[in-house]
């Protein structure tokens, strides 16, 4: 998921705590997967993202 920044996860973490530790994940691993896995994707997350919502803004004509 490129669109995920550390502070989503960090709310899936707090939202979902009870359920990663009965499943024995470690919510600091995870933060700190994700801080070091999101800088890694905002690039490549913008562009995509970014030409998605230009074609909202204006829409170009598909060939058929």
């Amino acid at each position: 998921h490129a669109e995920m920044t550390v502070p989503m996860v960090r709310a899936m973490v707090d939202a979902f705590g009870e359920e990663l530790e009965a499943a024995g994940e470690d919510a600091d691993a995870i933060l700190a997967h994700a801080a070091a896995g999101v800088s890694g994707v905002q690039g490549p997350a913008i562009t995509i993202f970014g030409g998605w919502a230009d074609l909202l803004v204006s829409p170009r004509k598909v060939a058929s």
